[in-house]
């Protein structure tokens, strides 16, 4: 049984990005409470850097799971395509 995102929030296009018709891919690892907040949320991986890492941590700071008691790792790809 997975842990389900209660708010499933889409990431939005930055506009600079969009502007520019750029595409990418940022790799996010974030710790989920035990209260089902979400914390420690970092950028492994972000292709190009910079383009797209702001609005991913924004978004996955805002996500809230359902509270399972116990606090969980996860990573999770996003991929921007125009």
């Amino acid at each position: 049984i997975g842990i389900r995102l209660e708010l499933d929030h889409l990431v939005a296009y930055p506009r600079e990005a969009a502007r520019t018709r750029a595409s990418g891919t940022v790799t996010v690892q974030y710790t989920i409470g035990a209260d089902g907040r979400v914390t420690n949320v970092e950028i492994v991986r972000a292709r190009p850097r910079g383009l797209f890492d702001r609005t991913v941590v924004q978004t996955v700071s805002g996500w809230r799971f359902e509270a399972t008691g116990e606090t969980t790792t996860q990573t999770r790809t996003f991929d921007f395509r125009m």
